[in-house]
């Protein structure tokens, strides 16, 4: 299905299921020897999109953030050795298609976007988690 539709697959060993992202969302990895950053990031993205999503109901679900039941952020954890990855996923536009195509497993939590669930912008976001790390 990807090569048939040009779609580009990185290919991550980390187990766990699919991360299925396009130009329009926005994804960041952090590699770095602290085993404990992913309760921190999470905590800290959610408080930013909280801060947004006006009276939405917006979640901490396991590894994901849900605004109104809609997965609009995926976080996931890594261990090589010492070294830590942490996968953050943000969707700004959901193609459902590509996704139960790609993933060929059912959808527990339909993905939602943050463009239309909350007043989050995709180059704001970027700055702000820019502005984290400096």
């Amino acid at each position: 299905y990807c090569k048939v539709n040009n779609i580009p697959i990185f290919t991550v060993e980390r187990g766990g299921g699919v991360i299925v992202t396009s130009p329009d969302d926005l994804g960041c990895n952090l590699v770095c020897e602290s085993h404990s950053l992913l309760p921190i990031l999470m905590e800290r993205f959610h408080a930013y999109v909280s801060a947004r999503c006006g009276d939405r109901q917006c979640v901490i679900d396991k590894n994901d953030i849900l605004i109104d039941g809609y997965k609009v952020m995926a976080f996931a954890q890594s261990t090589i050795g010492k070294m830590y990855m942490y996968n953050m996923q943000f969707s700004f536009k959901v193609n459902l298609e590509h996704i139960r195509n790609i993933t060929m497993k059912e959808i527990v939590k339909i993905p939602g976007e943050l463009s239309k669930l909350s007043s989050v912008n995709k180059q704001e976001l970027a700055e702000e988690v820019l502005s984290w790390l400096q």
